[in-house]
């Protein structure tokens, strides 16, 4: 074990232009009421007033108590795992550190905490010795000792000693007393990111000149996920957790929605990230599919078009109402592009507005196409309307037909009915026809 600063790897160096995406890595971490340390394989516990500070690698976990934390100590378990136990001022009893702050804490069975060395104490041919806040090293020489004021919690960890003074950790390096520095990645500083002018830029068509952009993300870039429509005034993003929501991104391409000084925001799907420009580069031109001239569209209801192929309430550009009917000018979909959430048409009021539309949205109408009389493009909303038409006209008219020719076929028939007498061979008048028209004569 050995009680050494956190180190990460930090972003690359950020542009001086602001804003820029905040360089969570590497903030040093201070203390108020530094009262004991603890060192564990790859974590370095602090006992700070109310709090016990955990610092794992470059994340740091804070446990709040409502008393004072006193004495932290690490103990290997019989397993050969490292668990951090704590004590609270004024009570005997040791307590197991949680894996997670939040999570209640049980109390500590036959656990003895490490403390102070206290008295002399030899180490690497010098002894030190800790008596009522003074530290002494002497070489065992004729010489005086050197003394420092003001420590505390001699502990040995390793190959090293090291000591509390103030509210500093220090490590003892011969006769001297240096101060070991501490960082971590300070995820406070994603709770609101400042954007400068990007929501402005993202309800603007001409923001990017003509269409959107899609650009290469660097594999391990950092990117924190945030919500576009809880854009706050001013030009600001809050981040709900931004521990959780900070992730790394793996390689490929995103959407580019808007960039401001050294700060990128992108998308990929549904998914809304802000990161380093630097991690985010190389940049390519959406292409579209032209449609033909001549093509309009029409929505069921009031629906939106965006500045960008990206659905969201900060990328309004204007409102399309369902008597208007807008220029379609191309279309752009998530199998040509897999970083797009849905697939788009490019549209044009009357007013000379740019927006995309969401496919589902619009009702296109595709101009017919004079090849041979018939339409190369095919309808994407096909109508049997005309047909069902023609059909009942031609049925009326074969009725109107077989009438007729019914008709035609009794007068016929009554013409040419034989004349039929009774028993005295005398004419019967109720079935007789005359030739002329006229009934029987008397």
């Amino acid at each position: 074990m050995c009680l050494a600063a956190a180190a990460a790897s930090p972003l690359p160096a950020a542009a001086k232009a602001e804003p820029a995406y905040p360089d969570i890595y590497d903030s040093p971490l201070t203390f108020t009421a530094l009262s004991d340390y603890a060192v564990g394989e790859s974590k370095t516990a602090f006992a700070d007033g109310g709090k016990v500070l955990l610092l794992d690698g470059e994340n740091l976990l804070t446990y709040s108590f409502d008393g004072e934390a006193e004495f932290v100590d690490c103990i290997a378990a019989d397993d050969g795992e490292y668990k951090f136990y704590y004590t609270l001022s004024g009570s005997a009893d040791v307590y197991i550190l949680p894996d997670s702050p939040g999570e209640a804490a049980r109390k500590a069975v036959g656990i003895t905490l490490q403390s102070s060395i206290e008295g002399q104490y030899p180490f690497n041919g010098l002894t030190y010795s800790l008596i009522d806040g003074t530290l002494s090293i002497w070489d065992g020489t004729s010489g005086s000792p050197a003394s420092f004021e003001g420590y505390s919690r001699l502990k040995k960890y390793g190959d090293s000693l090291y000591a509390v003074c103030g509210n500093d950790v220090m490590i003892l390096e011969g006769k001297t007393c240096r101060k070991v520095e501490f960082a971590f990645s300070n995820y406070d500083m994603l709770t609101r990111i400042p954007v400068g002018d990007i929501p402005e830029k993202l309800g603007a068509y001409e923001t990017f000149g003509q269409n959107a952009k899609i650009v290469n993300i660097a594999e391990g870039a950092t990117a924190t996920k945030i919500d576009l429509n809880l854009l706050e005034a001013g030009g600001t993003f809050p981040v709900g957790d931004p521990r959780a929501d900070t992730q790394t991104l793996g390689e490929g391409q995103a959407l580019l929605l808007a960039e401001a000084g050294a700060l990128r925001l992108i998308a990929r799907g549904k998914d809304c990230y802000i990161l380093n420009s630097a991690d985010a580069t190389d940049f390519t031109v959406v292409t579209l599919t032209e449609t033909a001239s001549g093509t309009t569209a029409t929505v069921n209801a009031d629906e939106y078009a965006h500045a960008l192929p990206y659905l969201s309430n900060a990328t309004r550009a204007f409102v399309i109402k369902p008597s208007e009917a807008v220029e379609v000018l191309g279309s752009v979909t998530a199998a040509d592009i897999p970083v797009l959430a849905h697939d788009f048409y490019l549209v044009k009021n009357k007013d000379g507005d740019y927006g995309y539309v969401s496919a589902e949205f619009l009702n296109v109408n595709f101009p017919p196409v004079d090849e041979g009389g018939a339409s190369t493009i095919p309808d994407p909303a096909p109508s049997n309307d005309d047909d069902v038409r023609t059909v009942v006209l031609v049925l009326v008219v074969i009725l109107l037909v077989l009438i007729a020719a019914g008709y035609m076929t009794w007068v016929v028939t009554a013409k040419h009915r034989k004349v039929k007498k009774n028993a005295d061979g005398e004419v019967d008048v109720t079935k007789e026809q005359s030739d002329d028209g006229e009934g029987p004569q008397a």
